[in-house]
């Protein structure tokens, strides 16, 4: 078979027929299959307190170190019934499969928040409308915090990522 000769930045480059078709088709698989090395499986569920549903809570999950997974942490944010689907940093659905580390914080208030405000409240001693604002904040915290189950920094479990994956996981939260 004659070669074809495509011109590319550092000169030609000879191909044959076949090799294109065959780049092409791989070049098709990937983009629907996709080419990553890593699996992937449906995660999704409920986080509840006291049996009650809890919206509005950030559940990440990490690939553990211990288990030579590479993949990115999966993450999702709980709806009024507590109902979360896990999505990959880089948009797939679900979390690679293997053991991974979970953690919950809250969407609208992370754990140092408040540590933060108290820091900028600290900072703007001197500057009284600024004092007030931030005062302002650290009680409105303060208020949404009041009516939610306290979750501590670094709240975390493990979960095992199955092949099949997992549809219907219950995180129940509880005080510490």
């Amino acid at each position: 078979m004659k070669p074809t000769v495509l011109e590319n930045l550092t000169g030609p480059l000879l191909v044959n027929r076949n090799s294109i078709g065959t780049l092409l088709l791989l070049a098709l698989v990937c983009f629907f299959v996709g080419c990553d090395s890593s699996n992937y499986s449906v995660v999704s569920g409920k986080v509840t307190y006291e049996d009650k549903p809890v919206s509005g809570i950030r559940v990440m999950f990490t690939p553990a170190a211990s288990s030579g997974n590479e993949a990115p942490f999966s993450w999702a944010v709980t709806d009024e019934s507590g109902a979360f689907s896990l999505e990959t940093r880089d948009g797939k659905a679900g979390a690679a499969i293997g053991l991974h580390k979970v953690g919950f914080d809250w969407s609208d208030i992370r754990s140092y928040t408040l540590q933060d405000l108290k820091q900028s409240l600290s900072d703007a001693k001197g500057n009284p409308e600024r004092e007030a604002k931030v005062e302002a904040e650290i009680a409105d915290v303060n208020q949404k915090l009041a009516t939610r189950p306290t979750l501590k920094a670094g709240l975390q479990t493990e979960f095992n990522v199955p092949e099949g994956g997992d549809e219907n996981v219950v995180f129940e939260l509880t005080d510490f």
